[in-house]
């Protein structure tokens, strides 16, 4: 069975929470200037697992769950001006990130190592939302 990376562990769910807690009203800063940094990231993530020749399922997996925790948050606040207070939140958000990796004996090339390993090679190890997509695809094949 594949290792499951953590979910704190994956900074596009930091960014995610965020998402939500800003939807939610529960905080005031939109995560804007993250989530388009993030996309952008996505976006050359995807270039490069297509220029691997990565497996069509594991592209249509990584482009749906970024839909998810990406585009449609970022849809949601495309219309709020992006602030210093936010880029300044945000890159504080992204030092306390850096933190709780070093804290946990991690750092952001081993971490992003094995994300790159996930959607381009499908090694040993699995992302948590990539997992409950697995899972969720097989379930589906088996009702069918």
């Amino acid at each position: 069975m594949k290792e499951i990376i953590r979910p704190d562990f994956i900074f596009s769910y930091w960014i995610f929470a965020w998402a939500v807690l800003y939807i939610a009203h529960l905080v005031t800063i939109a995560p804007k200037f993250l989530l388009i940094g993030g996309s952008i990231e996505n976006l050359i993530f995807l270039l490069i697992m297509i220029y691997k020749k990565s497996s069509f399922y594991s592209i249509f997996r990584f482009i749906f769950i970024n839909i998810w925790i990406k585009a449609i948050p970022l849809y949601i606040v495309w219309n709020k001006k992006i602030t210093v207070k936010e880029i300044i939140y945000s890159v504080l958000l992204f030092l306390v990130y850096v933190v709780w990796l070093y804290i946990n004996d991690y750092d952001l090339y081993g971490i992003y190592n094995k994300v790159y390993n996930v959607y381009t090679k499908s090694v040993k190890y699995i992302t948590s939302l990539s997992y409950l997509y697995d899972k969720t695809y097989e379930y589906i094949n088996k009702s069918l």
